[in-house]
């Protein structure tokens, strides 16, 4: 119970005046409790529109999610005191800051918004407020107040692309940077802007064509965006091998690929002689929802499990960010984003990784 009042008997309803007192205490309940604030996706790690983004992705809704202006001026005055909860869907690989261009297949075939990821992607068998339903679960993100614009088409984006775009699929479509810069550029020709509009338009940094992971020291590593990043391959290839390469190049330990572990292969061992020290996991992104118990997570069970028949610890990581796992450990000891690794997070994951 979040309030109590007397209703007169005899009463029909509410009045609106009151109805809207009780839902803006019923928000307010949610977001500043003890022991409910600061659950994500509602309360993000810091303000969307600080962060340079390293992806620009298109965002797909059809006529019945166009975003309305009373939801949109409600969706800023919870921006400003730093609460996000308008969500969408998007790619596995989405990160905070990505930039987001919100495309319609109707009533037009066009995008009519752009905004910032406030939020990594997360997994939820959430509704999709679409005219068809969907079912089963998805990756989404908590956007930031979706700022509209006048709409673009399928031929101006076509054109920005410049290359012919396949938008069949699951949200979350990857733009190069040069295709947001065009598109951005034609949103400023477009009119005078308002300022929030002009905070979320910023140059994407990330570079979609992957390096030469046999060269990447730890700065380079940190700053490789996760949109390129679409098969599981190239996690290994791009997060995993040069991590693995950053801690235990000056130890004795080795690394095994494709281990087999019972009836399943774990994707990298790390190796004492013979002995098993550490067993790593590859996603895209990892299936796991803040508020939710990791146990339930099938990610962590699969190396949960792997760990168990091995008798070591673990890390489960994606394009992402990393999780290092105590063996038996029911969630993960430690959680570090990618991006903010730093050279005493790079010793300790050594450690747990078995390095001396």
């Amino acid at each position: 119970m979040l309030y109590e009042c007397d209703i007169p008997r005899g009463s029909e309803n509410l009045s609106t005046v009151a109805l809207e007192e009780a839902l803006d205490l019923s928000r307010h309940y949610w977001w500043t409790a003890p022991g409910v604030a600061g659950i994500d996706p509602i309360h993000p790690e810091c303000d969307p529109l600080t962060v340079s983004p390293k992806n620009a992705w298109l965002i797909f809704g059809d006529g019945a999610s166009i975003p309305g202006q009373r939801e949109i001026d409600e969706a800023r005055a919870d921006a400003a005191r730093g609460v996000y909860w308008y969500d969408w869907t998007c790619a596995k690989q989405t990160e905070p800051g990505d930039l987001l261009f919100g495309y319609f297949i109707d009533p037009d075939k066009s995008i009519l918004f752009v905004a910032r990821a406030a939020t990594a992607a997360f997994y939820s068998d959430q509704q999709v407020n679409a005219r068809r339903r969907l079912r089963g679960a998805r990756w989404w993100t908590v956007i930031s107040p979706p700022e509209m614009i006048p709409p673009i088409s399928f031929a101006e984006l076509q054109q920005a692309a410049g290359a012919p775009l396949n938008l069949k699929g699951a949200s979350g479509k990857l733009l190069r940077p040069e295709a947001a810069t065009l598109l951005m550029d034609k949103i400023r020709a477009s009119g005078p802007m308002t300022a929030a509009l002009a905070a979320v338009l910023s140059p994407v940094t990330g570079d979609p064509d992957l390096t030469d992971p046999a060269t990447t020291d730890l700065a380079a590593w940190r700053d490789i965006p996760s949109g390129p990043m679409h098969k599981e391959a190239l996690v290994e290839q791009h997060v995993v091998e040069p991590l693995l390469r950053l801690t235990l190049g000056h130890t004795n330990r080795t690394w095994s690929r494709q281990y087999r572990v019972g009836r399943g292969l774990a994707d990298y061992v790390v190796l004492e002689g013979d002995r098993p020290v550490c067993v790593v996991e590859a996603k895209i992104r990892i299936r796991h929802s803040a508020g939710q118990e990791w146990s339930h997570s099938p990610d962590f069970q699969q190396v949960s499990r792997y760990a168990a028949k091995l008798g070591c610890p673990s890390v489960l990581i994606d394009a992402h960010e990393m999780h290092l796992i105590e063996a038996g450990g029911q969630a993960p000891q430690r959680s570090i984003r990618r991006a903010d690794v730093s050279t005493a997070d790079l010793e300790a994951i050594g450690k747990h990784l078995g390095a001396r």
